[in-house]
C-alpha cells in the first residue's frame, strides 16, 4: 500500500515538472498600460520570447478582471505559430480577427461607448496557449484607474435666459487634470417635448466648435444667429491630448430672448425749488421742495424689438391712465474737486456713491430730520437731484443741485438765547467770545459733557444685557438636553455678573454727575439751559480753536478715502475679469496694482482714525462720531478687498513665487477686515 501511494506521488511530481518545463518555454512580457487608463487594443502589447528549439502553434486568451466584479473582458486570437526562439512582439495581422466577449453587459456598454473602462483596480492578464490547450506562459498587470471628473458647466446656468447676442459660456476643467486639454462645445435647439438629453443626442447641431484651449468661449459673431423666444441646450467635451474622451459634461439649457429696448419720449424736466444751486443752508434739518412731474406727455410709449439681423418688429402701445408718480431723493456729499466745480451733472457723481436716498416719496417735498442716521454736516458742500417713477419706468428727472451746509444767524442767536456766557453776535452774524468768562465755565462743561457721555453709554449697555438675558431665557425649551440647559443658565449667570459690574459702575458715575452739576450751577447757569448750549456745541460745530483746521482735515481725508475705494474696485474688477477668461499673464502686473491700492485705502483708513481721536476731545456728538468711524472702517474694507483680489491674482498667476505672495496678501486683507471690525466699535 505504502509502496502504491509512493508511485502515485513521484508520478505527480513528474507531471507537474514536465508542465513546469513547458510553461517555461515561452517568456511573456505584457507591457504596462498608461497611467489612468486602459483600451482594449493595450491588450495585444506585449512581447514573446520562444526560449525553445521548436516551433508551437499557439493562440493568446486574454482576460480583465476587476477586483469587485469579477471578469468583465475575454478575448481569444486566432492560432498562429510561434517560431523557434523568436523574440519580439506580436503582429495583429497573426492574432486577428480575435473572438471577444464581455460577461458583465454593464462594463460591455461602457467600453463599446468609450473605448475605456471606469474607476477601478484590474488584474490585466495575457496567457500563451498551445492549439492543443497547453499553457505555455502568461504575464499579469496590475492597473490602476481613476478617472478625472468631467468637466463641470458654469455659466449660463441651467434654464437660464440669455438676452446678450454672444454669450460667454464657461466651464471648470477635468479634475485632477493630467496633460494637455482641449474642449469641444455643442449647441442644438430643444424641440417640443423633447428633454435636453434627448435633444442633444437626437437634433443636429446649431453650433459646434472643437479644440478650444481654454475652460471659456464666446459664442462668434460669424456663426448662426440664436433666435428670440427659443430654447437650446449645450454640453462640453473634454479631449485628452492623445485625442481620447476625457469626459463630458452634464446637458444644460438656456432660453434665448434678444433684448427689448423700450424707448419712451425725453423723460419730464423737474424743477427744484429749495435748496437752489449754491445756496448755504443755516438749519441741519432742511426742507426739499421740487416742482410736481406732469404725466400728460408720458401718453405713448414706443417698443423696438430686433430678434435677428434681418427681422425688425416695431410694435406700439399707448398708456391708457395717468400712471401713480412717486419720487425719490438723491443726496451726495462732494467731494474737494467736486465742490470746487462749477458745473455738476449725473456723469460726474458716476463713481460716488450717494450720502442719502429716500425712495417713495409721494409728494413734492422732503424734510430732512434729525432722525436720519447721516445728519449734514458743517462745512460740507453736497448736491441733490429728484427722479419721478412710474414702477420701474422712470418719468422725470431734475438736475443735479450744489448746496452747503453752514452756520448762520438763526443757530448763533439761539447761542445767545440759550444763554452760554461770553457767546455774542456782532450785526454781521460773527461770533464773539468773551475768554475770560469762557475760560472760567469751560472745564466745567467739558467735564459735564464727557460725564452725561459715560452715564449714557452705562444705560444702554445694561439695556443691551437685559435684552440678552431675556433672548436666553426665550431659548430654554422642555426638548433641550441637559447639557443645552446647563450651558444657557451658565451664559444667563455670566451675563447677569457682567450687568451688575455695569450698574455699579453706573452708581459711581451718577455721584461723579452730580458733583457736576453742582459745579456747572456756581457759574450761574441753569442746567437745562447748558445742556442745549451743549448739544448745540456739539451738533453744529462751532469754530472754536483749531476745529476749522480738523474740518480741513476731514474733509481732505473723506475724499482721499472716496478715491482710494474707486481705485480699489476698479483693480479688484480688472482682476476677476482676467481670472474669468484664464489669462494668468497680466495678473501680476494687476496684483501690484491692487496692493497699491490697498495701501493708499489703509493711508486714507488711518488718517480718518487720527481725525477721529482729535474730534473726541472736541466734544463731537455720537451721530457724528459714528459717521466718520463707518467711513475710516470702509477704507479698511476696500483695502481687504483688494488685498484678497492681489492673493487670487497671484495664485492664478505664472509668477514663481505665487504661493508666498498669495499668503502674504490674505494675511493683509484679514488684518485689514480686523481693523475694520475694531473702527465700528
Amino acid at each position: 500500500m505504502k509502496k502504491k501511494t509512493l508511485l502515485l506521488i513521484i508520478h505527480g511530481l513528474f507531471i507537474l515538472l514536465l508542465s513546469l518545463n513547458i510553461q517555461a518555454q515561452v517568456i511573456v512580457n505584457l507591457q504596462q498600460p498608461p497611467p489612468n487608463q486602459w483600451h482594449v487594443e493595450d491588450m495585444w502589447q506585449l512581447t514573446l520570447t520562444n526560449t525553445a528549439n521548436q516551433d508551437y502553434e499557439v493562440y493568446l486568451y486574454a482576460t480583465v478582471e476587476e477586483a469587485n466584479a469579477g471578469i468583465i473582458f475575454e478575448a481569444t486570437s486566432t492560432s498562429f505559430t510561434l517560431e523557434a526562439n523568436y523574440s519580439g512582439p506580436v503582429s495583429h495581422d497573426d492574432i486577428e480577427p480575435a473572438d471577444i466577449d464581455y460577461p458583465d453587459a454593464e462594463y460591455e456598454n461602457i467600453i463599446k461607448k468609450t473605448g475605456s473602462i471606469p474607476a477601478g483596480t484590474y488584474t490585466i492578464c495575457v496567457y500563451v496557449k498551445s492549439v492543443g490547450g497547453d499553457d505555455l506562459g502568461y504575464d499579469c498587470k496590475m492597473q490602476f484607474i481613476t478617472h478625472p471628473s468631467p468637466p463641470e458647466l458654469i455659466n449660463p446656468v441651467d434654464e437660464a435666459t440669455v438676452t446678450e447676442e454672444l454669450p460667454v459660456y464657461l466651464w471648470l476643467p477635468p479634475m485632477p487634470m493630467s496633460g494637455f486639454v482641449t474642449y469641444n462645445i455643442k449647441i442644438v435647439e430643444l424641440l417640443d417635448g423633447q428633454t435636453a438629453i434627448e435633444a442633444m443626442e437626437a437634433n443636429p447641431a446649431w453650433f459646434e466648435e472643437t479644440g478650444i484651449n481654454s475652460t471659456s468661449f464666446q459664442y462668434p459673431i460669424s456663426a448662426r444667429p440664436f433666435e428670440s423666444g427659443i430654447t437650446y441646450v449645450w454640453k462640453v467635451t473634454a479631449i485628452s491630448d492623445d485625442d481620447w474622451v476625457i469626459g463630458e459634461s452634464s446637458v444644460w439649457s438656456f432660453n434665448y430672448e434678444a433684448v427689448a429696448v423700450v424707448l419712451y419720449v425725453e423723460p419730464v424736466p423737474i424743477e427744484l425749488i429749495s435748496p437752489s444751486y449754491g445756496e448755504v443752508i443755516n438749519t441741519p434739518t432742511p426742507r426739499f421742495e421740487w416742482e410736481q412731474i406732469d404725466t400728460t406727455a408720458m401718453a405713448t410709449v414706443t417698443l423696438t424689438w430686433t430678434p435677428t439681423d434681418t427681422l425688425t418688429v416695431t410694435p406700439t402701445a399707448t398708456l391708457t391712465a395717468t400712471p401713480e408718480v412717486s419720487y425719490n431723493l438723491i443726496i451726495w456729499q462732494l467731494t474737494e474737486d467736486l465742490a470746487e466745480g462749477y458745473t455738476l451733472t449725473e456723469e460726474n457723481l458716476v463713481d460716488l456713491d450717494p450720502y442719502f436716498v429716500m425712495d417713495g416719496i409721494e409728494n413734492t417735498s422732503f424734510v430732512y430730520t434729525d432722525t436720519i442716521d447721516y445728519p449734514l454736516l458743517p462745512e460740507f458742500a453736497y448736491c441733490w437731484q429728484v427722479k419721478a417713477w412710474t414702477g420701474d419706468q422712470l418719468l422725470g428727472i431734475s438736475e443735479v443741485c450744489m448746496f452747503r451746509f453752514g452756520l448762520g444767524l438763526p443757530w448763533l442767536f439761539a447761542l445767545s438765547t440759550y444763554g452760554v456766557p461770553g457767546v455774542t453776535v456782532d450785526v454781521n452774524g460773527n461770533l464773539i467770545f468773551d475768554l475770560t468768562n469762557w475760560g472760567k465755565c469751560q472745564e466745567k462743561w467739558e467735564v459735564m459733557s464727557k460725564i452725561d457721555a459715560i452715564f449714557s453709554w452705562l444705560e444702554k449697555e445694561i439695556k443691551d444685557l437685559e435684552k440678552m438675558i431675556k433672548k436666553v431665557e426665550d431659548s430654554k425649551n422642555v426638548n433641550d438636553s441637559k447639557k443645552v440647559t446647563a450651558i444657557k443658565n451658565a451664559r444667563i449667570k455670566e451675563l447677569q455678573i457682567e450687568k451688575k459690574k455695569y450698574e455699579s459702575a453706573l452708581g459711581e458715575v451718577k455721584k461723579e454727575k452730580d458733583k457736576a452739576d453742582k459745579k456747572v450751577q456756581a457759574c450761574n447757569v441753569p442746567n437745562n439751559e447748558l445742556k442745549k448750549a451743549i448739544d448745540i456745541l456739539k451738533n453744529t460745530k462751532i469754530k472754536i480753536g483749531d476745529n476749522s483746521l480738523l474740518y480741513k482735515f476731514l474733509f481732505a481725508t473723506w475724499s482721499e478715502i472716496n478715491d482710494a475705494k474707486r481705485a480699489v474696485k476698479k483693480a479688484v474688477k480688472k482682476i476677476q475679469f482676467q481670472i474669468m477668461l484664464n489669462q494668468p499673464g497680466s495678473l501680476p502686473r494687476l496684483a501690484r496694482n491692487a496692493e497699491e491700492a490697498a495701501k493708499k485705502a489703509e493711508e486714507a483708513a488711518k488718517k480718518m482714525m487720527t481725525a477721529i481721536e482729535i474730534w473726541k476731545l472736541s466734544g463731537v456728538n455720537d451721530k457724528m462720531l459714528k459717521i466718520y468711524k463707518e467711513q475710516a472702517a470702509k477704507a479698511w474694507d476696500a483695502a481687504a478687498k483688494a488685498w484678497d483680489a492681489a492673493g487670487d491674482a497671484w495664485l492664478g498667476s505664472n509668477n514663481s513665487d505665487h504661493v508666498r505672495k498669495n499668503q502674504e496678501a490674505k494675511r493683509k486683507a484679514r488684518e485689514a477686515r480686523q481693523k475694520a471690525q475694531e473702527a465700528r466699535r
